[in-house]
């Protein structure tokens, strides 16, 4: 009986996670790097760095749920194989969160760094 139980609650986890997935895929339509991109190209037509910043919340908010699930299986499960899925996705929206601070970070700094940056490709997204 207690098995059951387990497994339910593993089962509910893992489903939240693979949300997670199914809403980066959304959000970054398929590619992560084009996403990017994507951002780049709208920050270095307008100058504003809110179009940034909004797609780091955006993203900031799979990771904070993919944390909290992965934390879940992990207690529920160890390292196991579930365990590990979650944390590929949990790498996946990283590296988003990562990329898009990297655009920010440069962009607040010296805009010109940022563009200098990209042309050269020596971006974290345009190294993937």
């Amino acid at each position: 009986m207690w098995y059951s139980h387990f497994s339910r609650h593993l089962f509910y986890w893992t489903e939240r996670a693979d949300c997670v997935a199914v809403k980066l895929d959304n959000l970054v339509n398929q590619s992560a790097q084009e996403y990017v991109e994507t951002i780049y190209k709208r920050y270095e037509k307008t100058g504003n760095k809110d179009d940034i910043q909004d797609a780091i919340v955006d993203a900031a908010r799979l990771q904070k749920s993919i944390h909290r699930y992965e934390a879940e299986i992990l207690q529920l499960a160890g390292l196991g194989v579930e365990w590990k899925h979650a944390s590929d996705i949990s790498k996946r929206v990283g590296d988003v969160v990562k990329w898009l601070e990297e655009l920010l970070l440069l962009a607040m700094v010296d805009a010109k760094d940022l563009i200098y940056s990209h042309s050269r490709n020596t971006l974290l997204y345009q190294s993937n």
